[in-house]
């Protein structure tokens, strides 16, 4: 699956108290008591009455310990951010990655992400969709590991992340669109990571083939005799360099109404022998 955990999105509403403005709160409970957290976490950011609890912070370093009833939250990250300086649009995207990817998948079950008023960061995006966009990319990005030639692979565990925000309805519709770029996203990593003993041209076009099954594109896939019939020399001459013939694979996608042509153009290399000097055996090692 290339992936740690199973992950499952949801959003929850939260006003952002004026003592969280500015700052990302991410909450790890552990075990079973994701229901009684979720419900302090609420309290935290103000979608009910919940004063108390910020009066109860206890500050070290990055970590803060929440007290309630005498019973403490399992870890809080508190992270101020900075705009004034160095700041990037893709900073909360890296932000939750890193910490996600961190997981130790035998402890954590739950994630909590209180995400920032938008206001205070509006200068910074184009729009507050892309700024949702982030926080989502970020969580599913840092979830990705490439373990598909591991015999020891682990049950993958669910990790339930939920996101504390104000407006549920926009973020909902951004983290739909988000899950599907970061399944693209996944895809292009799988492929970059697989080794070139079992992904050359002919396995690279039917896994693109089987990617848009189902989907309204259409997959078209030249072999070597239909490239030497388009006059494609190029592509040809480098292909006879391996024993695997080229493939060249054209995906159309052709909505109703369109009103102009887009075209991409990448090239799925699947084994690179650049910088190979094979004039002399003896220098075959560079």
């Amino acid at each position: 699956m290339n992936q740690k955990f199973n992950i499952q999105l949801e959003v929850i509403a939260g006003q952002i108290a004026p003592e969280l403005a500015g700052k990302i709160l991410c909450v790890f409970p552990l075990g079973e008591k994701a229901d009684t957290e979720i419900k302090r976490l609420a309290a935290l950011a103000g979608s009910e009455p919940g004063a108390s609890v910020l009066a109860s912070l206890q500050k070290e370093a990055s970590s803060i310990t929440i007290t309630q009833q005498q019973e403490p939250l399992r870890l809080v990250n508190w992270h101020s951010v900075d705009t004034s300086k160095k700041f990037t649009p893709a900073f909360f995207r890296n932000f939750l990655a890193g910490h996600v990817k961190n997981f130790n998948t035998k402890f954590v079950d739950s994630l909590f992400v209180i995400v920032p008023d938008f206001l205070l960061y509006e200068s910074l995006f184009v729009s507050k969709e892309y700024f949702y966009q982030t926080f989502v990319e970020g969580v599913l990005y840092g979830n990705y590991t490439y373990n598909a030639y591991k015999s020891d692979n682990e049950e993958v565990k669910t990790l339930h992340v939920t996101f504390v925000t104000e407006d549920t309805a926009a973020f909902e519709m951004v983290m739909a669109a988000s899950e599907k770029i970061m399944e693209g996203v996944k895809l292009t990593r799988d492929l970059q990571n697989e080794p070139a003993a079992d992904l050359y041209p002919e396995t690279f076009a039917a896994k693109i083939t089987e990617a848009f099954e189902g989907l309204p594109v259409t997959v078209e896939v030249l072999d070597e005799a239909a490239i030497l019939e388009r006059k494609m020399g190029g592509l040809h001459g480098v292909g006879k360099g391996s024993a695997r013939p080229p493939r060249f694979v054209v995906v159309r996608y052709q909505p109703e109404g369109a009103v102009k042509h887009i075209a991409l153009v990448g090239k799925g290399v699947t084994f690179d022998t650049g910088r190979l000097n094979s004039g002399c055996p003896c220098r075959l090692p560079e």
